[in-house]
């Protein structure tokens, strides 16, 4: 039993160690009219809040990533 539960946590922690994201493999183009969608919803529901939040970051991370070089 203590085998299955390394092994299972093992999977779990790498499959969170992946880089590319569903956000990361999106076009610039499709990054800024998500980012635009979410910023015109005025009340968003608890699941919609965390996409934008992904979003926002993601944007964020490339706006960073742009201007450093």
């Amino acid at each position: 039993m203590r085998v299955w539960v390394t092994i299972l946590l093992s999977l779990w922690l790498l499959a969170g160690c992946e880089q590319q994201s569903k956000f990361s493999t999106m076009s610039d183009k499709e990054l800024r009219q998500q980012r635009m969608q979410c910023k015109s919803i005025k009340k968003k529901s608890p699941g919609k809040a965390i996409a934008c939040e992904n979003v926002e970051k993601e944007y964020q991370r490339r706006l960073k990533e742009r201007t450093r070089g």
